[in-house]
């Protein structure tokens, strides 16, 4: 007996009576209200700062209304009015924190974030022989540290990327929501740079940081009573993540022991940063819920480097402040009054990827 023969699918591809409107853009941020716990440790690590205290929040919340008082560039001193719920009202609105919005004075730069930039746009030789003028920036990491950023015509420098990996995050994930209706353009690139940065910038921010703690700790160990012993550490250029995110452990003495999930989700978005980079092998897809899901690592990425910052006692900044309030990105269907399939894992960027082991 011949068995019969299956049934013949049929795929509806006709647009619905829902369908969104050109130009149409697949992404937009959630309007939700970030996490109140969150914005409540946020704003407790903020006043311990300001205050030079160590008070948990529900101190804070009892104190009541008080003042900081500071002054600036040389002005009278100043007095700012100040109370726990409206701190973490400003942060919860604002999604951010910015020292002159809230009355404040400005974040002290600290070992990892601080940074001179430089930026010469002249030639300037000697009239008398062949040398030239030369502008060199000393690392903010270590008086010791044996590399500095050197200019002797134009061109730019930084004596710290710290931030500006911080600030490129943010901006080119907001680009690639803002503009994702550019996304279908597969003859253009203008909507893929947007992600690329992202991509580059979201990796390259917690590789920096493990490198700067590296250093500082081979420089300047004795004076905040870290340990440094390079050959237990291992080379920063081959190591690998798991083995760098062991070094704050082995320096400080506080092992990195609650970033489980972090790490996870990092790695993850390590491993796309990674296709895209090398593209092995090589080619290429994704799916707007592919995408969704990479700019909601952010959230990982931004609570890594909290953690590492708390074992190395080094305060938050204000970019990665925004990045632990910003929005989560939805995904938003062409036709959103169809039924939708879950995405299996034989389409999108699972597509391109080698099959595991």
């Amino acid at each position: 007996m011949t068995s019969p023969e299956p049934p013949e699918k049929t795929f509806n591809m006709r647009p619905s009576s829902q369908r969104l409107p050109d130009p149409y853009s697949p992404l937009r941020f959630s309007e939700d209200s970030p996490d109140g716990n969150r914005v409540r440790r946020i704003a407790q690590q903020l006043l311990n700062l300001y205050a030079n205290k160590e008070m948990t929040i529900r101190e804070w919340r009892s104190a009541g209304a008080f003042s900081v008082h500071w002054t600036h560039q040389g002005r009278a001193p100043l007095a700012t009015p100040m109370t726990f719920a409206g701190l973490c009202s400003l942060l919860r609105q604002r999604r951010r924190f910015a020292a002159d919005a809230a009355g404040l004075p400005p974040l002290h730069k600290n070992w990892m974030d601080g940074s001179v930039a430089m930026a010469m746009p002249f030639h300037a030789p000697c009239n008398e022989d062949d040398s030239h003028l030369t502008i060199r920036l000393a690392s903010s990491i270590s008086e010791g540290f044996p590399v500095s950023a050197a200019l002797d015509r134009e061109g730019v420098g930084y004596s710290s990327v710290q931030l500006y990996l911080q600030r490129t995050i943010l901006r080119s994930r907001a680009e690639a929501v803002d503009s994702s209706n550019l996304m279908f353009e597969v003859a253009g690139d203008q909507w893929l740079a947007s992600l690329l940065a992202y991509l580059n910038a979201a990796t390259s921010t917690v590789e920096t940081t493990l490198n700067q703690l590296y250093y500082k700790a081979k420089y300047e160990s004795a004076a905040w009573g870290w340990k440094f012993d390079e050959a237990r550490l291992g080379p920063t250029r081959v190591a690998r993540l798991a083995c760098k995110l062991a070094w704050v452990g082995l320096i400080t003495g506080r092992p990195l022991d609650n970033a489980r999930d972090e790490t996870k989700g990092f790695s993850r978005l390590k491993a796309v940063r990674n296709h895209f980079h090398h593209f092995d092998p090589p080619l290429m897809a994704y799916t707007i819920e592919d995408v969704a899901d990479w700019l909601n690592l952010m959230d990982s990425v931004a609570m890594l480097l909290w953690k590492v910052r708390e074992k190395l006692r080094v305060p938050l900044s204000e970019p990665l402040i925004a990045m632990l309030l910003a929005p989560k990105v939805e995904f938003v269907p062409r036709d959103p009054g169809r039924r939708r399939a879950p995405q299996p894992a034989h389409v999108g960027h699972a597509s391109c990827t080698w099959p595991k082991r």
